[in-house]
């Protein structure tokens, strides 16, 4: 489900980049989502019981484009912390990731509501953490990894509404994807929703 081929995830987006034209992208917005990550599979992360789903995640974005074709430039992030036994001690452990993400998204023309289908990548900051006592130290702190970025890919689907007399539009929607961690890559879903402030 999740094997993205990058190569096509790159020609779909600079198709939908080159076809812009046509649907004059200028129009321009500010929006916010906000929801939950519901799958975080990592297998390079393994933490005893620990398991990464229903992190919050929020999100800002800025978008370009019109009904028909939108680009989409932002920033996003989620985050879990949890107290758990490791090794026989009890310990916090926390989990974050920020990301800088690019989507392009095609609008299907419905009245009131419009669905729609995109692509995007991402650069991806992992930060992994616990705290606590572990064997016989006390006050342990370790990061995995410190300080890294990876480049990541996504699809998306969803709908928002059109209504001409709003300078909003509120939207739904659920986008699944892949990061090129280190070793084996890891695997998102995310369900959010939020709304778009048409700039005039």
């Amino acid at each position: 489900m999740y094997r993205i081929n990058k190569i096509s995830l790159f020609v779909v987006i600079a198709m939908l980049a080159i076809s812009t034209s046509a649907y004059a992208l200028s129009g321009l917005g500010l929006g916010v989502k906000a929801g939950v990550l519901t799958s975080y599979k990592n297998p390079n992360l393994k933490l005893d019981t620990y398991k990464m789903d229903d992190l919050k995640f929020y999100g800002a974005f800025v978008k370009f484009g019109g009904q028909g074709m939108t680009l989409e430039a932002g920033v996003e992030t989620f985050w879990n912390k949890k107290n758990l036994d490791l090794l026989g001690s009890k310990v916090e452990v926390k989990a974050r990731d920020i990301l800088l993400t690019v989507t392009a998204k095609f609008y299907f023309k419905f009245p009131i509501i419009n669905p729609f289908v995109g692509a995007g990548i991402g650069a991806h900051k992992f930060t992994y953490s616990y705290s606590g006592n572990l064997g016989g130290y006390s006050g342990v702190e370790i990061k995995i990894p410190d300080d890294k970025t990876y480049f990541g890919y996504h699809i998306v689907v969803g709908a928002k509404t059109a209504i001409a007399v709003l300078p909003f539009d509120l939207f739904v929607e659920g986008k699944i994807g892949r990061v090129n961690s280190t070793g084996d890559p890891t695997d998102f879903t995310i369900l959010s929703g939020g709304v778009i402030i048409n700039l005039p």
